[in-house]
């Protein structure tokens, strides 16, 4: 497969079984994502995966944090630019969800919780 092949053929996933894969297909992914790009070229990750009521409770902690936010409380000092950007993103978000025939507010709660995959990887760079 050449490599303009592969990028058309990637895919967003929003429907997911529910049994958390074994770990060997975890620490696969981890693999995989330890091989990924970076601007220093140091390699300097941070994993985090969360499953079960870990998972559970930090998408609660998520869902209910980010609706205060947009409630003005976190986004106050974007610039403007990243403002309308993000208004453009919501309002296209909900344009596509309405479209489909699902609430939007349903849409974006299911988003934060990432579409309920059972396995949650998180990852930063160490700076």
């Amino acid at each position: 497969m050449d490599m303009l092949e592969l990028i058309k053929s990637r895919r967003s996933i929003r429907v997911f079984r529910q049994e958390v894969p074994s770990r060997t297909v975890i620490r696969e992914c981890l693999e995989a994502a330890i091989w990924a790009p970076n601007p220093t070229n140091q390699q300097p990750w941070e994993f985090i995966v969360l499953a079960g009521e870990k998972l559970t409770k930090v998408n609660t902690c998520i869902e209910q944090h980010f609706f205060e936010r947009l409630q003005g409380t976190g986004y106050d000092a974007l610039p403007e630019a990243c403002e309308k950007r993000k208004n453009e993103i919501m309002d296209t978000i909900s344009q596509v969800a309405e479209k489909d025939g699902i609430n939007p507010a349903q849409f974006f709660e299911k988003m934060l919780r990432f579409f309920d995959a059972p396995v949650v990887f998180y990852s930063s760079t160490m700076q």
